[in-house]
């Protein structure tokens, strides 16, 4: 009987590391488990699991890591990482950053990132046009080191992901992230809702429950009454680093050889229907009469 129960627990944990190292899911793991998973991680990657690297997420009802600034940040240094080019373009709402960059021993590749910028206005424009560019090279570390998981910057943007931090499921409220225990993206994230036993699912329960910080931070939980946000009364500038970057771009592109009268006026537009300020219009209006100047004299 002994033997007959060693067999059946043995086979038990063999199916559970299957669904873990084939399937991606720690939930079936037990809290020491995942302590241990997570442990060996980063002793792989060669990183300090005391800084909080890696975060755990929901995607299809199972329970992953993903890389935290951190992470990205200290594979940065350990393999050299560095960004040898970077083009940024505005199509259709959109700002596209390209960047290519190689590691130490010379091992090259190439990444992009682009969020959406229609409607967007100062500060928030700029915001919007950094985080397309933290996540061109976040997705290129990731990319050069070899490890195949999603970054933090795109985390909040995959459909149906529930972030898990200290054992509390995040939901998405628009661009908002709270943290409510057990809500669901139906709920108002001002007034915390515990729905019926049946809604919980397996994962959330055993990230819920089992974890020895996880009960402490739920006996902490209370709900809040909500925030008053204050709104910018006035747009607030962009950087003179953004500013820069646009119109360094924009004096790229139209300068480039072969581009025709057409071409130049469509990027001009371009920046003007993406919302640029008018310091960056100016500049980029002044390079686009310099260059169709030039053009006029060779022909």
């Amino acid at each position: 009987m002994e033997n007959e129960s060693l067999a059946k627990t043995q086979e038990l944990e063999m199916k559970t590391m299957e669904s873990v190292l084939v399937e991606g899911d720690l939930s079936k793991l037990t809290v020491p488990q995942r302590l241990s998973y997570y442990k060996n991680l980063c002793e792989t990657m060669g990183l300090n699991p005391l800084s909080k690297p890696f975060g755990y997420i929901i995607i299809n009802n199972r329970l992953t890591l993903y890389a935290l600034k951190d992470c990205t940040e200290q594979l940065r240094k350990i393999h050299g990482v560095g960004i040898t080019d970077q083009v940024m373009k505005f199509d259709g709402g959109l700002c596209i950053v390209t960047v290519k960059g190689q590691d130490r021993k010379g091992r090259s590749d190439i990444a992009t990132g682009a969020v959406d910028i229609k409607g967007l206005t100062g500060e928030k424009q700029a915001n919007a046009i950094m985080k397309a560019e933290t996540k061109a090279k976040r997705r290129l570390t990731l990319s050069l080191v070899g490890l195949g998981m999603l970054d933090e910057s795109e985390a909040y943007s995959v459909d149906d992901a529930r972030i898990v931090d200290e054992g509390v499921v995040l939901t998405k409220a628009g661009e908002k992230v709270v943290s409510v225990p057990y809500a669901t993206q139906n709920n108002t994230p001002e007034t915390p809702v515990e729905p019926p036993a049946p809604v919980v699912t397996e994962i959330e329960e055993a990230t819920l429950v089992q974890d020895p910080l996880v009960t402490e931070q739920r006996a902490n939980v209370e709900a809040a009454p909500p925030v008053a946000v204050e709104t910018d009364t006035k747009p607030a500038k962009m950087t003179t680093n953004m500013v820069d970057a646009i119109v360094t771009q924009f004096e790229k592109d139209i300068f480039a050889p072969g581009v025709t009268k057409k071409f130049i006026d469509e990027k001009f537009e371009e920046l003007k229907k993406a919302g640029v300020p008018g310091k960056v219009l100016t500049n980029c209006f002044n390079l686009k009469k310099k260059r169709i100047e030039e053009l006029a004299v060779k022909k």
